[in-house]
């Protein structure tokens, strides 16, 4: 009973540090860095917080083995993969997405989407994962602005293609920049959190 007493307690200090982070996020987005345009383009911190967020915690489910490939069809490992997401990451994306709707006229749904997706992505599974965090931000930056110029577009604004074409790949550099400076901290709580969830003596 204690031990689940300390995991529960363990897992509201998470949340709690979680929701902080994302709200310094935003704080810092709209209160720094919007202040310092490159070309009239800000580095998205929120958007690159919830993609290293995803691609750091990943997915809860384990990689599909070869004699399951085999005993599989098609669509039963089409539906695994699509389900292999990374629930925290959507989770954060929808959080980020709430804060940023309290200031923007539109709840931002590519958030959630973009953290699902960064689960694909796990890099704790893949060599050289230190390098990889900066062209996964770039390409992922790209199609989350995207998704929202989708949305856009469907809710009737008029000019978004024109708008992304001048954005997207500015703001994709330089989210891919800080990067870095985000995923190596990220990394390193992840790994402490796990350790303090293996019991004592586990392999």
């Amino acid at each position: 009973m204690a031990v689940l007493s300390m995991r529960a307690r363990k897992k509201v200090v998470d949340y709690a540090v979680t929701s902080v982070i994302c709200c310094l996020a935003i704080v810092l987005q709209f209160t720094v860095l919007n202040r310092f345009p490159v070309h009239d383009v800000f580095c998205n911190l929120p958007l690159t917080l919830v993609i290293i967020w995803g691609a750091v915690f990943g997915s809860r489910m384990p990689p599909i083995t070869p004699d399951e490939l085999r005993v599989s069809s098609l669509g039963q490992i089409f539906v695994r993969q699509l389900a292999s997401g990374s629930m925290s990451g959507a989770l954060v994306g929808a959080l980020m997405g709430s804060l940023y709707a309290s200031i923007l006229p539109v709840y931002p749904l590519y958030f959630a989407v973009i953290g699902w997706i960064a689960g694909y992505f796990c890099l704790r599974n893949i060599n050289q994962q230190n390098l990889l965090c900066v062209p996964l931000v770039f390409i992922l930056t790209g199609l989350a602005e995207s998704l929202f110029a989708l949305q856009l577009g469907l809710m009737g604004r008029p000019f978004v293609a024109d708008r992304l074409m001048l954005i997207a790949l500015p703001e994709a550099l330089q989210n891919a920049l800080i990067a870095p400076f985000i995923y190596f901290p990220m990394r390193r709580w992840y790994e402490v959190s796990e350790v303090e969830r293996t019991p004592v003596g586990a392999d």
